[in-house]
């Protein structure tokens, strides 16, 4: 899975297979999206076309989420509230709850921020998924660790790592995590024109 994103005009990119292991790619604009998608190289058909678009929004706002999450406190439609100090394995947090007020794609989701006292980073992050059993609690919650934090850009700290707690195995990585300056535009209306990390590594 790939992901470009000009947050400046809201271009995007984003490249995976699809369950049938063909080579998805989607060029679109995350504002009104409208785009284009190739699979295994030629463009999609155009009875597909708002399926496609569909698909690659929701990879848009589900990753991006997973990648962004502590920056999204600040979302519209999104109500934040401390539920003060806690104490987790020894470790020190102040916890947030976020819920939404019918914004994105799964409003009745429940999510908890833990950040950590002494970093002042998003240290764990708990969610109760819309449609989940039972009422929302941070005790039935999905909670997962994230770490790896570094310095990217001009300064902004991001993290590469998250893993499950509860001994399920469960990591997302990202080994190639940047925050370019500027890219050749045309990344974002051919599907052919490399990726970033792609260019570097035909100098």
């Amino acid at each position: 899975m790939k992901h470009l994103w000009d947050r400046s005009t809201g271009h995007y990119r984003v490249e995976w297979k699809n369950k049938e292991g063909h080579a998805t790619q989607s060029l679109f604009d995350i504002n009104t999206r409208a785009g284009r998608t190739w699979v295994d190289g030629a463009p999609a058909a155009s009875a597909d076309s708002a399926a496609n678009m569909e698909k690659a929004y929701g990879r848009f706002i589900n990753d991006s989420y997973w990648l962004l999450m502590p920056w999204k406190l600040d979302d519209p439609g999104t109500r934040v509230e401390s539920l003060g100090p806690q104490t987790v394995d020894g470790q020190e947090y102040d916890v947030l709850h976020l819920t939404f007020d019918k914004v994105g794609l799964t409003p009745g989701d429940n999510y908890w921020a833990f950040i950590d006292r002494k970093t002042h980073m998003m240290a764990r992050w708990a969610y109760f998924l819309e449609g989940g059993e039972g009422a929302p609690a941070l005790d039935k919650a999905t909670v997962w660790q994230w770490g790896d934090w570094q310095k990217m850009g001009s300064g902004v700290m991001m993290s590469r790592d998250r893993r499950m707690v509860g001994g399920k195995g469960g990591r997302i990585y990202f080994p190639t995590l940047d925050l370019p300056a500027s890219v050749d535009a045309a990344v974002f209306t051919d599907p052919l024109a490399p990726m970033p990390e792609e260019a570097q590594a035909k100098r």
